[in-house]
């Protein structure tokens, strides 16, 4: 009797401990999550910088008058009777292409507020082929002039979750392209979408930059690690990026040769499954 009754003890024990570690496990697990949340935006905030977010808030509104007093200009023009010749150059082609050009500033303004909000996240569907574009274009002050940035994006099949976090992705993936061709004066960087033949969405980043050694490889993705100078990388960016894509069920691979390039293979797959951050379990894979 008395075995039996040490024995219940240590088993009551036992379980208690086990009781124990799981809640110890599950508040980890909660840390870590939200860990890796601020990782994100801290990073986010890196990336683009804190004035960018500033100056695109400061845009905007002076951006909204000028649309449309240009817009009101361009119609009153076109509805002038006998609208003397020396403005007909004015209506056929200078504020048409002043409107095209205040367009794009628009479409950029919008995509840095998009970006520096950073959807604290609310799942969506998405076209992934707009976040590329998007990125695209944040990235663009980064090219300097020198280096030129190739899309070929073929049609892709609607994705699911948080679409800042897709543009973040392949905004350092691009900064980093263009990092890694340094002063080159012939650099090259090809994006491409598609879908693969099991039906998974591919996006493929590929420079013709440095490259990287095996020793560099083995280590790109770990917290912290960087090739750049001192005040120029936080080292978190590719361990962002690698968090973000795995959080969603997707892969990232890397094949890089010294002085050839480097390409990033991501792949996303299509299907029904939760994702790590809460997707309904009926919603379509991606990040």
């Amino acid at each position: 009797m008395l075995k039996l009754r040490s024995r219940e003890r240590r088993l009551a024990t036992a379980l208690a401990d086990s009781q124990q570690a799981q809640t110890a496990l599950r508040e980890a697990m909660s840390a870590l999550e939200t860990m890796h949340e601020e990782l994100v935006a801290n990073e986010k905030l890196s990336s683009l910088g804190m004035i960018a977010a500033g100056v695109a808030h400061e845009i905007n509104n002076p951006m909204a008058y000028v649309t449309m007093n240009v817009h009101t200009l361009l119609e009153d023009l076109r509805d002038t009777p006998n609208l003397p010749e020396a403005l007909r150059g004015y209506v056929d082609d200078l504020l048409p292409s002043t409107i095209d050009g205040i367009s794009r500033v628009n479409t950029i303004v919008r995509d840095l507020q998009q970006f520096a909000r950073g959807d604290t996240d609310v799942q969506a569907d998405f076209e992934l082929n707009n976040e590329i574009e998007a990125a695209a274009r944040i990235s663009k002050n980064q090219l300097k002039g020198r280096v030129k940035l190739n899309l070929a994006l073929e049609p892709l099949p609607s994705l699911h979750g948080k679409p800042r976090q897709l543009t973040q992705v392949m905004v350092n993936l691009i900064v980093n392209a263009v990092h890694a061709i340094g002063d080159r004066i012939d650099g090259r960087i090809d994006v491409a979408s598609g879908v693969a033949p099991d039906g998974s969405v591919l996006v493929t980043i590929r420079d013709n930059g440095c490259g990287m050694s095996d020793d560099v490889k083995a280590r790109v993705f770990q917290p912290f690690f960087t090739t750049k100078e001192v005040g120029r990388g936080t080292g978190l960016g590719l361990s962002v990026v690698f968090g973000i894509v795995e959080a969603h069920g997707g892969t990232i691979e890397l094949s890089s040769t010294v002085d050839v390039g480097t390409t990033f293979t991501l792949r996303f797959p299509v299907g029904r499954a939760e994702t790590k951050n809460g997707a309904p379990e009926d919603a379509v894979i991606a990040a």
